[in-house]
């Protein structure tokens, strides 16, 4: 049984409630979710199957309240050490 794209991106959408998922021209998709500590968090993907994995990516190791570089350890601030 074959879907159509408009029934893939709705079954995204049901997946992943917390994001608003629409096409951005050009065959692309992007979604956006408000983040808890206010800030705006943005993933562009060239097709829908990349960008649900891409989603699901962020919803398993990102933690919400502090946005997609929290667990990165290049980017995550870490208090001083004592002297």
């Amino acid at each position: 049984m074959s879907t159509t794209p408009a029934a893939e991106l709705a079954r995204v959408k049901v997946q992943h409630p917390a994001w608003l998922i629409r096409p951005d021209g050009d065959s692309r998709f992007v979604a956006r979710r408000l983040l808890s500590n206010g800030r705006l968090q943005r993933v562009h993907a060239p097709t829908l199957s990349t960008l649900e994995h891409a989603l699901w990516v962020r919803e398993k190791f990102c933690d919400p309240h502090d946005g997609p570089s929290a667990r990165d350890p290049r980017t995550s601030k870490r208090p001083a050490a004592p002297r």
